[in-house]
């Protein structure tokens, strides 16, 4: 949902990603929440804008999306990231993202 800023909460705020999102909108005059309360961020997937929780690491954005871990590659901001840490990489706020898939054939 869209909210007039109005600062949030600072217990709302649990990360320096959250506070950095907050004053990215802050020109804009609005953010996004989920119901919980939770900071949204604006990436860009594949050259589509797409809204993700703040704190979304590369494995759940992957996993968000409907692929399989197994059987794509990604690289945030033209950069390859290394299958081993997606579980640790966060996304942040705009962000692009390219996940790419295999595919066999001739």
């Amino acid at each position: 949902m869209k909210t007039r800023l109005s600062l949030p909460s600072l217990t709302s705020l649990t990360t320096a990603d959250d506070f950095k999102i907050v004053l990215n909108r802050i020109a804009l005059r609005e953010y996004t929440t989920t119901r919980e309360g939770r900071l949204q961020m604006l990436v860009y997937i594949n050259g589509k804008e797409r809204e993700v929780e703040s704190g979304t690491s590369v494995e759940q954005l992957i996993l968000l999306l409907g692929y399989k871990l197994s059987e794509v590659a990604v690289a945030v901001n033209g950069s390859i990231v290394r299958h081993k840490t997606w579980n640790q990489d966060l996304i942040a706020d705009e962000d692009r993202i390219d996940v790419v898939t295999a595919m066999q054939g001739g």
